[in-house]
């Protein structure tokens, strides 16, 4: 059987390190298990989203990749730069219900996400480097905060061999 594709392997390295984050580690939260952090928002997403689901929990989407492959000739045959967009939605409950509380949460949650993404940026070998791009809270209701955190991770590989070599 071969490898799974690169793009996934570098998904769940992304899944592996956010779930690593907890208060003892030196994180702002803890996540209680890698069912907290879901690949798929339309899978058994139901239970974290309910007011007695785990917080926080953490869901990874991908958008629509770059591909470059450069400008000479040799490197159109072979490597390819892709730049793999994911964006992180973080949401958490809040216990305080004035402004500070709730901007506190947003900046705790990017920390903790750029902390657990930064301890390897190549993401085991299989990328370049991965870079934060944008930090957003995407909602706010008075118990909830909703973070959005997008990354861009770069990798370099050769055409025809998504699942490396």
């Amino acid at each position: 059987m071969p490898k799974e594709p690169i793009e996934y392997r570098v998904l769940r390295d992304i899944q592996a390190a956010l779930t690593d984050i907890a208060v003892s580690a030196g994180y702002h939260h803890d996540i209680e298990s890698i069912e907290a952090v879901k690949l798929d928002p339309d899978v058994d997403v139901e239970a974290l989203v309910g007011p007695d689901g785990r917080r926080p929990f953490i869901l990874l989407s991908t958008e629509s990749e770059t591909w470059d492959y450069g400008n000479s000739p040799e490197q159109q045959d072979s490597f390819f730069d892709l730049g793999l967009p994911i964006t992180v939605h973080w949401v958490n409950d809040v216990t305080g219900t004035d402004d500070e509380a709730r901007i506190e949460e947003f900046f705790r949650a990017c920390a903790d996400i750029e902390q657990a993404v930064g301890v390897d940026v190549t993401r085991g070998f299989l990328a370049v480097d991965t870079r934060i791009v944008r930090r957003s809270i995407a909602g706010i209701s008075s118990t909830q905060v909703w973070v959005e955190v997008q990354l861009q991770v770069r990798i370099q590989r050769a055409f025809g061999q998504p699942n490396g070599a």
